[in-house]
């Protein structure tokens, strides 16, 4: 349960981390270039879903790392491949929950975690782009 709880915190924390520079960067390549703002808010949009991409993939990462060489817990449902990770790391991030895989052992600590930490990233996300995208449409109003 020790080394669960552990690989939460490291996951929590580098997912945030993560997420808060994944941010910046975008802002400032979206502030700085001086293309047409349809593509600066594009640029933000799939640049989101891309960090969101990489956050699950650490996470699914993470559930290989706990089955196979860990073995922390296991997964029930079927026989448990590296897409099945990704697959099921995506459906808890997103809090869908399907349930035709499920953890069993400290890996449901992992996904609880998880599901807690996606919950927050895509809130996070949300307001980020309400913010940016209100800034186009500012200085869209101000041209009319």
């Amino acid at each position: 349960m020790v080394l669960a709880i552990l690989l939460c915190f490291v996951l929590l924390v580098a997912t945030v981390i993560f997420h808060y520079e994944g941010l910046r960067v975008l802002w400032w390549y979206a502030k700085s270039s001086h293309g047409r703002p349809r593509n600066q808010q594009l640029l933000i949009i799939f640049g989101i879903m891309a960090l969101h991409t990489v956050e699950a993939g650490v996470y699914g990462f993470a559930y290989w790392l706990g089955d196979v060489p860990l073995n922390i817990g296991d997964f029930v449902g079927h026989e448990v491949g590296v897409r099945d990770y990704l697959y099921f790391s995506a459906e808890t991030y997103t809090t869908l929950g399907f349930g035709d895989i499920y953890p069993v052992g400290d890996l449901r600590l992992i996904a609880s975690g998880e599901a807690l930490n996606g919950l927050l990233m895509l809130g996070w996300s949300a307001s980020f782009i309400y913010l940016a995208l209100e800034r186009y449409w500012e200085r869209e109003r101000t041209k009319n």
